[in-house]
């Protein structure tokens, strides 16, 4: 989030000019410099719908805590070699229906730093 004093939006009105190119570009500079690292889980998969035979049965898979739940659903789709707009995942009791969050927001990070051995299901 881009939330400067006054001096240093006018720093970077200078920089920006100095450099001939859009404040927006020097905003998201910023805004990069200020992001944290990557966090990558090794979360286990487990499925409710399959039996262990049909699936490969449970597996592990390293995904970034930043990645969209769509994401994870195109890898375990890979991994398994089902569609993944077919794959419904739950996690902690949770079902995760929103596709545009991370991981992060939907909680699996917290839970899985609490609680590793918790599962990523593939529900029915």
């Amino acid at each position: 989030m881009y939330d400067p004093t006054r001096e240093e939006y006018l720093r970077d009105v200078a920089r920006a000019k100095e450099m001939g190119v859009p404040i927006g570009t020097v905003i998201e500079e910023r805004v990069a410099a200020r992001k944290r690292p990557r966090k990558m889980l090794r979360l286990l998969v487990t499925s409710r719908l399959h039996v262990d035979a049909e699936y490969g049965g449970p597996f592990w898979i390293d995904v970034a805590d930043d990645a969209r739940i769509s994401e994870v659903k195109k890898l375990i789709g890979e991994r398994v070699n089902v569609l993944p707009g077919v794959i419904r995942l739950g996690f902690a009791g949770k079902k995760l229906d929103d596709h545009a969050k991370t991981l992060a927001q939907a909680g699996v990070r917290y839970w899985h730093e609490k609680f590793e051995s918790w599962p990523l299901t593939i529900l029915r």
